[in-house]
């Protein structure tokens, strides 16, 4: 009875280290692996434009195309330890398809794109240089702290109530009977909660 309890043990740790194992991909095959709701996922990109969507399973979903002309064909995706890294991606012309458990914690940094979240509750935090930024941000008063800054370009937090556009534009909410966090610092675009 220890031996087979034993022997059961050890498989579930091996099966435990294989699916917390590093997941490789490229454009050409998509990256899935686990990942638990509540879970905090990070994410760098060279540039490309990124669509996030929550979904209602304990799993993570990574793929690519090219688009505008791009070559996406010396794109690389590693995902390990709740991490996503990604390589080769060419200046622009790449388009990233991203499903994550609809309670998924995000920490993006990109240089060049557009990013678009929607359907996914939890803490965000998205810096990028240049590109636009569009979330869906829900209920303002889940967030207990909420801010958004722009060197050039818009701020619309419509769930907020505010509108501002031109250089340095910002807008900072504090609510301590809220849950999550989201951060969104863009050099030049526009950042959009919705």
């Amino acid at each position: 009875m220890i031996k087979l309890w034993i022997g059961s043990a050890a498989l579930g740790l091996a099966f435990s280290a294989a699916l917390e194992g590093q997941v490789k991909g490229s454009c050409e095959q998509a990256v899935e692996a686990n990942m638990q709701a509540g879970s905090q996922l990070r994410m760098r990109f060279q540039s490309g434009d990124i669509t996030i969507a929550g979904i209602d399973r304990p799993r993570v979903q990574f793929a690519c195309e090219s688009s505008y002309g791009g070559n996406a064909k010396n794109v690389s995706m590693i995902f390990e330890a709740g991490e996503l890294r990604v390589s080769g991606a060419p200046k622009n012309g790449v388009r990233f398809k991203i499903a994550v458990p609809r309670n998924t914690n995000l920490f993006i940094r990109s240089r060049h794109g557009d990013i678009t979240i929607s359907g996914v509750t939890g803490d965000k935090d998205i810096e990028l240089r240049s590109g636009d930024v569009t979330i869906d941000a829900g209920n303002p008063a889940d967030y207990k702290h909420a801010d958004v800054s722009v060197w050039a370009g818009n701020v619309t937090a419509t769930p907020f109530g505010v509108d501002r556009d031109g250089l340095f534009k910002t807008f900072k909410r504090d609510n301590p009977g809220g849950k999550y966090t989201m951060h969104v610092r863009l050099w030049t675009g526009d950042g959009t909660l919705r």
